[in-house]
């Protein structure tokens, strides 16, 4: 979820499980972070990037390799991924990157179905 909309570094360091798993309040953390990141085999420039900017073959293996080189930094791969359904495009989409920009999964439309629920404008409010 946080990954669509911030680059990969800044979502691990404001996932509560990330920061609190890699001690990322620590300068420890961060240079476990770094390291994991290298050993990951993902590069400073494509996790400073948005996710829709990193390149597309770390895009496309970069739960594979957080799931392989995560368990060496204490990761558990059951908490660091959400299951969630999410619409697949099947081969079409491995070659039609641009339709990856339309994806919405259904954290996503739950997140945006509660924030427009939960507003209330000021006519229909009792505070005045």
């Amino acid at each position: 979820l946080l990954y669509k909309h911030w680059t990969l570094e800044e979502s691990m360091n404001h996932s509560a499980y990330f920061y609190g798993t890699l001690e990322l309040h620590r300068d420890k953390g961060i240079r476990a972070l770094k390291n994991f990141f290298a050993t990951a085999g993902i590069s400073p420039s494509a996790y400073k990037q948005l996710y829709s900017c990193m390149p597309w073959p770390v895009r496309k293996t970069i739960q594979d390799k957080f799931k392989e080189h995560g368990k060496g930094y204490g990761l558990s791969k059951d908490k660091m991924f959400l299951q969630q359904f999410v619409r697949d495009l099947g081969p079409l989409g491995d070659t039609k990157h641009a339709l990856w920009l339309q994806e919405m999964s259904c954290s996503d439309a739950a997140h945006i179905l509660l924030a427009l629920l939960s507003f209330v404008p000021a006519n229909l409010s009792g505070s005045r």
